[in-house]
């Protein structure tokens, strides 16, 4: 088997490597997941369409989360071992929600949710290349109803990751480029590509 293609190591691991490669990666240095159960809000629409009245059916979690208010304190003493910093900060997290009107016709709003969160995790010290807080989360809710004309509050789970990171450069043994076996085609021409380049001896 190929050392140049990814999947297990057959044999010993040593076999095959032929470079230090500096590599440009994004580094995690600590992480948590947090699970938050029962989550409130209550979100202004705007941009309702439709007639009323409105159903509430479901809401979910749309892109990228923004993080804001940072607030790193430090263990006391600092360097002290395996102390792990106060991390505290805001998360919006954009979201879509899905409602029907008085027609029966489906429709789907952008808004976003702002909540405030504060865990322990641990920081590395100070560098040239900082290490920065990342986040990503996943909201879903299927129970809501419209409080206002152009409101809806729901009640939601969460699942977010929060996690310290830098982009830096690391040097990594490695086996070269990597070989891609062909695709299985799948199509009309797949009988044809599937054909013996020359015709077989008699």
């Amino acid at each position: 088997m190929s050392h140049r293609r990814a999947g297990p190591i057959c044999g010993s691991p040593l076999c095959g490597l032929c470079n230090r490669e500096c590599i440009e990666v994004t580094k995690l240095f600590d992480g948590c997941i947090s699970r938050i159960s029962d989550r409130q809000f209550t979100v202004n629409l705007g941009n309702i369409q439709g007639q009323p009245p409105y159903t509430f059916v479901s809401v979910v979690s749309s892109g990228a989360t923004t993080v804001s208010n940072l607030v790193i304190t430090p263990p006391t003493p600092p360097n002290a071992g395996n102390e792990r910093s106060r991390v505290e900060f805001d998360a919006t997290v954009p979201i879509s929600v899905t409602y029907t009107d008085g027609a029966g016709v489906t429709h789907h709003v952008s808004s976003s949710v702002k909540f405030h969160r504060e865990v322990f995790l641990h920081i590395p010290d100070a560098s040239i290349v900082p290490a920065t807080v990342s986040v990503s989360t996943s909201l879903v809710s299927v129970a809501g109803s419209f409080t206002a004309f152009d409101e809806v509050t729901f009640r939601c789970c969460i699942m977010q990751i929060t996690k310290v990171v830098a982009v830096v450069d690391l040097l990594v043994p490695s086996y070269g480029f990597c070989e891609f076996p062909s695709c299985d085609e799948a199509g009309p021409c797949e009988a044809f590509f599937n054909l013996p380049l020359f015709p077989p001896f008699a």
